[in-house]
């Protein structure tokens, strides 16, 4: 099958593949398994199987291979956004590195902690913040308790929540590079409400669809500055921006309806509250 001006793309019999949780035709949403490096060519990695198990894009501007737009490490699996023209990777690429889309993880950590709280510790000389909940306790024989956490990096420095976990002494399970990397100095800031330092989905799913309806109108004729607005809106969301941005560079001209339009923008939204 072609791509743009003769790419060809993989054929998908016999290949391993990834599971697809969204795709259209600028970019897709696959879930990398736990083991699995993102980086590398071979179909031991996520970028050598994203080939096998995603469509071809028809647009101007598609990527002779999709390519992600972000890593998670090794032995993390989950959600990776994934670009299949050069206009969406600029545009996801931009919105992961002003920090505009909400990233959660969930990880299981040693000793027993209680509550939401934020760390701020510098990491590699820069600041870095991390904030946590917890979900559940379970016991254990090795380690007393453990602990489920939901984790969210506001910034993004190199194994931010793994170090900041284990530097206030409740290190990742099964983490051996960090385990026993306690500091002292690293104090958590108790928060009673740790969603109020986050930014909240239905808002950011009212401005997407806000962003969808203007742009749709501008397609018919609306005037320039309700459409400066809406670029405005857009670029202000925060984990829906990476849509609302990125369909905002590519789908001008594609000839989609305003129902159809809006309905890509309910589908980028539903990934974006995945993420």
């Amino acid at each position: 099958m072609k791509v743009g001006s003769g790419a060809v793309w993989g054929s998908t019999a016999g290949r391993p593949g990834l599971e697809v949780a969204f795709e259209d035709e600028h970019m897709a949403c696959v879930v990398k398994p736990q083991g699995l490096p993102t980086q590398g060519t071979g179909e031991g990695t996520v970028q050598g199987r994203i080939k096998y198990c995603l469509q071809p894009s028809s647009l101007p501007g598609a990527l002779f291979r999709a390519h992600h737009v972000h890593r998670l490490d090794v032995n993390t699996g989950g959600l990776l956004l994934v670009a299949k023209t050069r206009a969406a990777g600029t545009a996801l690429a931009a919105d992961l590195a002003e920090h505009k889309m909400q990233k959660r993880y969930l990880a299981l950590v040693t000793g027993r902690l209680e509550g939401s709280g934020v760390v701020d510790y510098p990491l590699e000389g820069k600041p870095a913040v991390s904030l946590f909940r917890v979900e559940k306790h379970s016991s254990s024989e090795s380690f007393g308790w453990l602990t489920w956490l939901s984790l969210w990096p506001k910034t993004g420095r190199t194994h931010q929540l793994r170090k900041h976990c284990a530097y206030i002494g409740h290190p990742i399970v099964g983490d051996s590079q960090y385990m026993m990397h306690r500091k002292e100095d690293c104090q958590v800031t108790r928060v009673p409400n740790v969603q109020q330092h986050l930014p909240q989905l239905d808002d950011l799913v009212a401005a997407a669809a806000a962003a969808a309806a203007a742009q749709a109108a501008g397609s018919t004729g609306v005037d320039s500055n309700s459409k400066e607005g809406s670029s405005r809106m857009s670029s202000s969301s925060s984990s829906s921006s990476s849509s609302s941005s990125m369909s905002n560079a590519t789908q001008s001209g594609n000839g989609r309806s305003s129902t159809q339009w809006q309905q890509q923008q309910a589908n980028k939204v539903r990934v974006s509250k995945m993420l």
